[in-house]
């Protein structure tokens, strides 16, 4: 990390994932990153319920959530797993699961919002509005049918996001063909391909990839703010929603295990 002066502003050169951020220094970085202690005194703390009535809290389905991460199911194995064999706290990672696709469990329909994959990838590469970003989508398109073809999904059915993100992770095809290539994607549930589709490769991958951003930047705002894509208003106050969901989780799953 090294420092530079701009004004009378001092910044933190911090690098994460090859990428630099200018982070100023003192209290506007972390009103920026940071839990919002009005915010966070008004989130009240969600916890397991076994009543049968329907529960919200913040958006938040507690029901559902119990029924998933229910003591000895697969899909707490699995976060529970990624989160011991990365050192990812398991709050941190169900606060990404939670904010990527609602805690889909995977498969072809393991995207949100429940658009065409290839389909809304192929009509941003003509969007006036996208025209920034035309040559991405195009690698895209590339990368989801060799995906498609490694793993053995049929690109026509597969949701995604308004993007074309895939899976309960909602990894980018592009982003995870760089993992694949560089050996950052993980075979989480060990049929010997990581395919982003599935939940315990995907789990395992972003547990990865978080750890990774971490040890760059020895912080974990930082390390989720690459995780949503870089240094901007709204991936940082998807940080800042990260964080709220970080406290409720890790009482939910202290309740949790006093329960179970």
């Amino acid at each position: 990390m090294g420092q530079t002066l701009v004004g009378i502003a001092i910044l933190s050169v911090v690098v994460v994932g090859g990428r630099q951020f200018y982070v100023e220094q003192g209290e506007r970085m972390q009103s920026a990153l940071s839990d919002n202690s009005h915010e966070i005194a008004q989130t009240e703390i969600f916890s397991p319920t076994s009543s049968g009535a329907e529960t919200r809290q913040k958006g938040i389905n507690v029901i559902q959530i119990d029924r998933i991460l229910a003591p000895g199911s697969n899909a707490w194995k699995i976060v529970s797993g990624a989160s011991g064999w990365s050192g990812v706290p398991t709050e941190k990672l169900l606060a990404s699961w939670y904010l990527e696709s609602g805690m889909r469990l995977g498969g072809d329909g393991g995207g949100a919002g429940g658009y065409s994959a290839l389909r809304q990838i192929v009509s941003k590469q003509s969007e006036p509005a996208e025209r920034h970003r035309w040559h991405r989508f195009r690698a895209n398109e590339q990368d989801l049918l060799f995906i498609c073809q490694y793993c053995g999904y049929d690109c026509n059915n597969i949701q995604g996001s308004s993007t074309g993100a895939l899976g309960p992770m909602q990894f980018q095809p592009s982003t995870w063909m760089a993992m694949l290539r560089g050996s950052g994607a993980v075979d989480g549930d060990g049929d010997g391909k990581a395919c982003p589709l599935s939940l315990a490769d995907a789990m395992y991958t972003a547990a990865k990839k978080l750890q990774k951003d971490y040890e760059h930047s020895n912080s974990w705002n930082l390390a989720v703010l690459e995780y949503a894509g870089g240094n901007c208003a709204r991936n940082r106050a998807y940080v800042r929603r990260h964080n709220r969901l970080e406290a409720a989780f890790t009482k939910y799953v202290q309740n949790l295990m006093q329960s179970s």
